[in-house]
């Protein structure tokens, strides 16, 4: 017994060092990786672009766009150029502006009536569930397999 836990401790002592080298050849290993993705990411050359075309330039026209073969008929299909409009600069379409008073809607306040005083209408002494019955199709295996149809 004693063999076999001595044995088994060897095992997993053995285990433990092969893993943590395996652990430790993939750090090193993927150092260059790390290096390489934060240094050649599409964040970094987004920001590039977008400093480079800081410059007005016009803009290219847009591809046109077929449709896939599924539809009855191809249509190309391109966006027009945005524009700025006159109403985009105005401010005060984007401002609050007085808007006409609401008047605010309330309820009535509650009132304690006849009825809710009295006992009996909130009793049920006498009401007493029926006992559920089994019925055949609800041990019938076709029923809940969905072959009865």
């Amino acid at each position: 017994m004693k063999t076999k836990n001595n044995v088994q401790k060897a095992v997993l002592r053995s285990g433990a060092v092969v893993i943590s080298f395996l652990l430790i050849t993939f750090t090193v290993s993927a150092n260059g990786f790390w290096k390489h993705l934060l240094t050649h990411n599409s964040f970094n050359q987004i920001a590039q672009a977008l400093v480079v075309n800081s410059v007005e330039k016009p803009l290219p026209a847009a591809r046109p766009v077929t449709t896939g073969h599924y539809a009855d008929f191809p249509v190309a299909a391109a966006d027009s150029r945005l524009a700025l409009e006159p109403w985009m600069t105005n401010v005060s379409n984007f401002t609050k502006t007085s808007a006409p008073q609401v008047e605010q809607a309330a309820d009535q306040a509650l009132r304690l009536e006849s009825w809710m005083l009295e006992e009996s209408n909130f009793e049920f002494k006498n009401a007493a569930d029926k006992p559920l019955k089994l019925e055949g199709w609800m041990t019938d295996y076709s029923f809940w397999s969905g072959k009865n149809q």
